[in-house]
C-alpha cells in the first residue's frame, strides 16, 4: 500500500519551516553586519551592542526551537512578535534618553522601525487569542504614546528638537496612529470573519448530524456509500438496525424515556463497532453501522456481537427488555449501489421482523423478493394520489329480476408507472397496515359520489376497510362529505369487509350505528368467506349482503354444483329472514345467472352482465338507458 499524500495543514508548516529556517540567518547576518558597520561613538560602543545581542541571541534560539520542530507557527509569530515590540520600544526609550544629535538620532530611527511592518503585518494576519492579540494592539498603542511623549516632555523643559528630528517623530506616529486603528479594524473584521465561518461549519455540522444521539444522519450515510461504491472494489459491510417494538416503549414509557433509550443505544453501537465502523441514525429507530473492509463472516460476527451486547446497557437503564433486528447486506456481492445496499439490508431486517424480532439476518434475493417489493409499493403509495395513478372504476349491479341496473360499485384500481397494474388485493392491505388507508379512502368516497350525483335513481356502493370504523371521526366525516356534496344518504352504500374487527371491537360497532343512523346503507361484502359469525350479523345494523364469488361458483361435477346451490338457497333464507337485500357477485355465465334468477336472488353483478367501466363509459350506459326509458 503506497503513503497517504501529506494534508494541506502539513504542507504549509513544512512551507513555512523551510522559509524561517532560511530567513532567520538572512536576518542574523543583517544584524551583525549593522554591527560591524557602525560608527565608534558613544552609542555604538555602549547602547547598540547590548541590543543587537539581545536580538542575536532571541533569532538564534528561534531559528533552534524551528530546526527541532519544538514550536509551531503560532508559538514562533508569538515570540516574533513580543521581542519585536520590546526592542522597539527600548530603542525609543534610549533614543529619548541619550541620542545626542538628529542625524544619530534619525539614523537610528531608521534601523529600527525596519521592524514595525513585522508587527503590524502579524498582529493583523495570525489567528492569535484574544490575550495576545491585545497584547500586540497594547505595544502598537505603546509605542504611539512613546513617540509624543518624546515631542512633548522636551518641550514642557524648553529643550526642542532638531527640526527633522520632530519630523520624523511627527511622521512616525502619524504612521503607528494610522498602523493602530488599521489593525484594530483588520482585527474587528476577522474576528467577524471567524465567527461566521464557525456559524456557517455550526450549520453544516447540525444539516448532517442527528441532535439526539450525535450520529451523522442519512445525508453522510449516502455520501459515504457513495464514496465506496465508487473509488474502490474493496468489499464492505451494512448492517441495518431497528429496535424491536420502540412504539411500545414511547407509549408506556413515555419519549423521554424513548429517547433515552435511542441514546444509549447509539452510545453502545459506537463503542461495540470495529475501529474503522461508521454508525448512523437514519430516522427514528433505525441505525446502520458501516463496515468497510469487511467480509461476509467478519461482518457477521459483527452483528451477532451487536445483537446480544448492544441492549444490555439500555434495558439495565429503562427497565424493560430491549430488543433489535438487524439486517446484512454485502458489496458488491449483493449489491453495488447506495440505494440498493439499503434497501436489501432494510429488506432482510423486516424478513427478521416477520420471523420473531431479535435477530440478524443477510440479505437472500430469492426470499426477500416480497418483502422488496412491499416495501417499494408502501413507499410508492404515499404518492399515488398526488401523481394521479389513483383512479376508480365502476361495475354496474342489476336487479336480476328484470334486469334494471340499480346500483354501481366504485371499484378503486393502481397504475404504477414502473409495475402497471397493481391488484386492490395487494396494495389495500399495504394501505391499512401503513396508514394512507384513511386517506384514500376519504377521496374514494368523495369522487364515488360526485361522480353518480347526476342519476338521481342510482345507489353508489363503496368499500371501506375495517380499519376507518375503529376511527372515532369517520362518521363525523362522512356526515361532512355528504353535506358538501349535498349527495342523499339513502343514495350511499358502504361495503365493509367480513372481518373478526366487526364483531370484537365495539368502536367499529359504535361507528357503524352513527352511518346507519345518517341513512347511509351499509353491506357486508364477501359473505360466505373469511371469519364468519351469523348469529352476530343480527347485531350488526346493515341493509345488506353479498355473496362471496366461491359461493356462485357451481363446479363442475353434480354435488359440487348441488352444493353450491344449498349454500345460495341458504344465504337467500338469512336474508329474507334479517329482511336485507342480498347480492350475487361472480356471475360469469347464463347458467349461473338463472340459477340465481330462479332461486330469488334479488341482485347480481360479474363480468357475465358487466365489466367494470370507467366514468366515461358508465356515463355512455345510463344515458344509452334512460334514453331508452323515454322512449318507451
Amino acid at each position: 500500500m503506497g503513503l497517504l499524500p501529506p494534508s494541506p495543514q502539513e504542507e504549509l508548516y513544512a512551507g513555512w519551516r523551510r522559509l524561517v529556517l532560511l530567513g532567520l540567518p538572512v536576518i542574523l547576518l543583517a544584524t551583525v553586519l549593522t554591527t560591524i558597520l557602525e560608527r565608534n561613538d558613544f552609542w555604538d560602543t555602549h547602547i547598540d551592542p547590548p541590543l543587537n545581542w539581545f536580538l542575536g541571541v532571541g533569532l538564534v534560539g528561534l531559528w533552534g526551537l524551528v530546526w527541532a520542530r519544538r514550536v509551531s507557527v503560532q508559538q514562533f509569530t508569538v515570540a516574533l512578535v513580543l521581542g519585536a515590540g520590546i526592542f522597539l520600544l527600548s530603542k525609543l526609550l534610549l533614543l529619548s534618553l541619550f541620542a545626542p544629535s538628529a542625524p544619530l538620532f534619525l539614523d537610528e530611527l531608521a534601523q529600527s522601525f525596519l521592524w514595525l511592518p513585522v508587527l503590524l503585518a502579524c498582529a493583523v494576519m495570525m489567528e492569535f487569542s484574544v490575550l495576545v492579540r491585545r497584547a500586540v494592539l497594547g505595544l502598537l498603542l505603546s509605542l504611539n504614546v512613546l513617540t509624543m511623549l518624546m515631542l512633548l516632555v522636551p518641550a514642557l523643559h524648553q529643550h526642542w528638537f532638531d527640526r527633522s528630528v520632530v519630523q520624523a517623530l511627527l511622521q512616525l506616529n502619524l504612521a503607528l496612529v494610522v498602523g493602530h486603528f488599521g489593525a484594530l479594524y483588520l482585527v474587528a473584521r476577522n474576528e467577524v470573519h471567524k465567527r461566521w465561518q464557525g456559524q456557517n461549519e455550526l450549520l453544516r455540522h447540525l444539516a448532517v448530524t442527528d441532535l439526539l444521539t450525535g450520529l451523522p444522519e442519512r445525508q453522510s450515510l449516502e455520501q459515504r456509500l457513495s464514496e465506496l461504491t465508487q473509488s474502490s472494489q474493496t468489499p464492505f459491510a451494512l448492517l441495518f438496525i431497528d429496535v424491536d417494538s420502540f412504539k411500545n416503549i414511547n407509549d408506556t414509557l413515555g419519549h423521554a424515556q424513548g429517547d433515552t433509550l435511542l441514546q444509549k443505544l447509539s452510545a453502545e453501537l459506537r463503542r461495540l463497532a470495529p475501529p474503522e465502523g461508521e454508525v448512523f441514525r437514519l430516522s427514528g429507530d433505525e441505525f446502520v453501522v458501516l463496515l468497510p473492509n469487511h467480509s461476509a463472516e467478519e461482518a457477521e460476527g459483527v452483528a451477532a456481537q451487536l445483537q446480544t451486547e448492544a441492549t444490555i446497557l439500555p434495558s439495565s437503564e429503562l427497565g424493560v427488555v430491549v430488543s433489535i433486528s438487524t439486517g446484512l447486506s454485502l458489496f458488491p456481492e449483493d449489491a453495488r449501489t447506495p440505494a440498493e445496499l439499503l434497501r436489501h439490508a432494510d429488506s432482510a431486517m423486516y424478513a427478521v421482523k416477520r420471523s420473531g424480532r431479535g435477530q440478524f439476518r443477510r440479505y437472500h434475493p430469492q426470499q426477500d423478493a416480497q418483502t422488496e417489493r412491499f416495501q417499494q409499493l408502501a413507499h410508492d403509495l404515499g404518492f399515488a394520489l398526488s401523481r394521479g395513478e389513483l383512479y376508480l372504476v365502476y361495475q354496474p349491479v342489476y336487479r336480476l329480476a328484470d334486469q334494471q341496473l340499480v346500483k354501481v360499485e366504485a371499484l378503486l384500481r393502481w397504475n404504477h408507472p414502473q409495475m402497471g397494474a397493481v391488484s386492490p388485493l395487494e396494495f389495500i392491505p399495504i394501505a391499512e397496515r401503513t396508514g394512507f388507508i384513511s386517506g384514500i379512502g376519504q377521496w374514494v368516497l368523495r369522487r364515488a359520489c360526485s361522480a353518480v350525483r347526476v342519476w338521481p335513481d342510482l345507489t353508489v356502493s363503496v368499500n371501506v376497510s375495517p380499519i376507518q370504523l375503529i376511527q372515532s371521526s369517520f362518521a363525523t366525516e362522512l356526515a361532512r362529505l355528504l353535506g358538501e356534496l349535498n349527495f342523499p344518504a339513502e343514495r350511499l352504500e358502504l361495503e365493509i369487509t367480513e372481518m373478526q374487527v366487526l364483531h370484537e371491537d365495539e368502536r367499529a360497532l359504535s361507528t357503524l350505528q352513527a352511518i346507519r343512523a345518517l341513512g347511509v346503507q351499509i353491506s357486508i361484502d364477501d359473505f360466505g368467506s373469511g371469519y364468519s359469525n351469523i348469529t352476530r350479523l343480527y347485531a350488526l345494523p346493515i341493509t345488506g349482503v353479498k355473496l362471496d364469488r366461491s359461493m356462485t361458483r357451481l363446479g363442475k361435477h353434480h354435488k359440487q354444483a348441488e352444493f353450491s346451490r344449498a349454500l345460495i338457497e341458504a344465504a337467500i333464507s338469512i336474508a329474507q329472514k334479517m329482511g336485507v337485500s342480498l347480492t350475487a357477485e361472480g356471475i360469469e355465465t347464463a347458467e349461473q345467472l338463472h340459477l340465481l334468477r330462479g332461486m330469488g336472488c334479488e341482485l347480481g353483478q360479474g363480468y357475465g352482465l358487466s365489466l367494470p367501466l370507467p366514468i366515461a363509459e358508465l356515463t355512455e350506459l345510463l344515458d344509452g338507458i334512460s334514453a331508452v326509458k323515454h322512449i318507451a
